[in-house]
């Protein structure tokens, strides 16, 4: 291993003044010593800037960066981190995220061995707020099949979990998607992974930590659910377009799809997708899951009959849960 070897960190943050000092804290004590971490800040109108700031006084490896172009987003300021980094490797950090103080060394061991892997997947896990208890993995540890799974709309692993070989990303023109206001990390991965990079796991202990999204220091997301629906599929159009994986995505996308929109939606909300975006529904999912979401919207406050429209699903749409 080269063991000087630099490592990019790359965090784009939004108004976490506080979360933010764990974040960079847990980086600081890394035990794997040449590292830059590079922080983007989106926006914030806290005193994140001001938190960034003294951290960078305090160590220079702390390089930070507003955001200077459009579109707003953590998209947006990773790539802009990408542009920034001098490391051979980079790893992204979420804002709220944390890593153990051996993480960087035991993926340096892994990744800039004689193997010349192009990334090497963590394990990782969530926890709650007050850090006390593991609530669950954040990967799939071990899975081989990593591009179809995220095809299937299983999440395999976190944004945290993989360190990449940089020239791996620039080679392949690799970028995250800035327009897209959900499955930002899917995209990405299947991006990725549909360029075949050569990889392993890494330690089955975990390497990082994923806050709760329950947790109630966390960002509230955008309230217009219906829109990050509608982008979902907007997302899933142009993974379509690029023409590889289509089998798979074809088959795949509907259960996904409508087990989101039963799951996430209320019945007003169904209502609206369909009313304002009612040929790409039929489009995607057919007239039959149109007839049957509509149905679905109305019988979801009638408790006895919303059960017997669920259960009905496949006879109306021939779509099944699975």
């Amino acid at each position: 291993m080269d063991s000087k070897a630099l490592i990019s960190i790359i965090i784009p943050v939004f108004n976490r003044q506080e979360l933010i000092k764990e974040t960079l804290d847990s980086v600081l004590a890394q035990t794997y010593k040449n590292w830059e971490c590079i922080v983007v800040d989106d926006g914030s109108t806290d005193r994140t800037w001001e938190v960034l700031e003294e951290y960078a006084q305090n160590d220079s490896r702390i390089k930070i960066y507003k955001r200077h172009r459009q579109p707003k987003g953590a998209s947006t300021c990773r790539n802009m981190g990408i542009d920034e980094s001098e490391g051979k490797f980079i790893v992204f950090l979420d804002s709220d995220d944390l890593l153990t103080p051996w993480a960087l060394e035991k993926r340096m061991e892994l990744i800039d061995s004689k193997e010349n892997y192009d990334v090497v997947i963590s394990n990782g896990t969530q926890f709650s707020f007050d850090k006390a208890r593991e609530i669950y993995n954040t990967s799939m540890y071990g899975v081989t099949e990593i591009l179809v799974k995220f095809l299937q709309f299983q999440v395999v692993f976190q944004t945290t979990c993989p360190t990449w070989r940089k020239s791996f990303l620039i080679e392949n023109k690799i970028r995250w998607d800035e327009e897209a206001i959900v499955w930002q990390d899917v995209d990405f991965h299947i991006k990725c992974f549909s360029k075949h990079p050569k990889y392993r796991w890494g330690e089955k202990e975990h390497d990082n930590f994923i806050r709760n999204e329950n947790d109630e220091n966390r960002i509230t997301s955008s309230k217009n659910i219906v829109k990050k629906i509608i982008n979902n599929i907007e997302v899933y159009e142009r993974w379509l377009l690029n023409g590889e994986n289509k089998r798979i995505l074809l088959k795949c996308f509907p259960v996904c799809f409508l087990n989101r929109i039963e799951y996430v939606l209320s019945g007003s909300e169904i209502r609206e997708l369909l009313r304002y975006k009612p040929q790409l529904i039929k489009k995607h999912l057919g007239i039959r899951s149109f007839i049957y979401l509509k149905i679905y919207s109305y019988s979801c406050d009638i408790k006895h009959l919303n059960g017997i429209v669920y259960h009905s699903r496949y006879i109306v749409t021939g779509i099944s849960r699975k």
